[in-house]
């Protein structure tokens, strides 16, 4: 499932836009989660975002190292969370640009949720929100750590 956010130029907050039908150039920002994906979705890393192929490798291997990778204007995170029933390391990875933010994981993660939902408000209610694709990317790694 690939869910979306979309911020536009005004600081309004669309979700549920298809990825295809998003021109980065026409919004402020937007951030594109690949919750649990399939194989297509998975494509879209290389045909919609054209993220460098070792990055895309490191999404589709479980459990990579966590790391910070520099590929031109996109940084990659690699993440881990704690499962809270088994307690076992499960793999996040984050593209973060100045128009984007793209979270993939293979598995639900209520932080993912809680982040998701918390950017939304804090856009809707504009308290103090200007970081961007930054503050949302900070906001999914805060609650990772928690």
């Amino acid at each position: 499932m690939i869910r979306t956010l979309v911020v536009t130029h005004k600081g309004e907050v669309l979700t549920e836009i298809p990825l295809q039908n998003i021109r980065l150039e026409d919004y402020a920002w937007i951030w594109a989660d690949f919750a649990t994906p399939t194989p297509e979705e998975t494509l879209l890393l290389d045909q919609y975002f054209h993220f460098h192929p070792l990055a895309i490798e490191d999404c589709m291997h479980v459990l990579q190292r966590p790391k910070l990778d520099h590929y031109e204007n996109v940084q990659f995170f690699v993440l881990h969370a704690l499962n809270e029933r088994t307690l076992d390391a499960e793999e996040v990875d984050l593209f973060l640009s100045a128009n984007f933010l793209v979270s993939y994981h293979h598995q639900e993660k209520a932080e993912m949720n809680e982040a998701w939902e918390q950017v939304k408000s804090e856009i809707h209610s504009r308290k103090g929100w200007s970081g961007g694709p930054m503050a949302a990317a900070y906001t999914v790694m805060d609650k990772l750590v928690d």
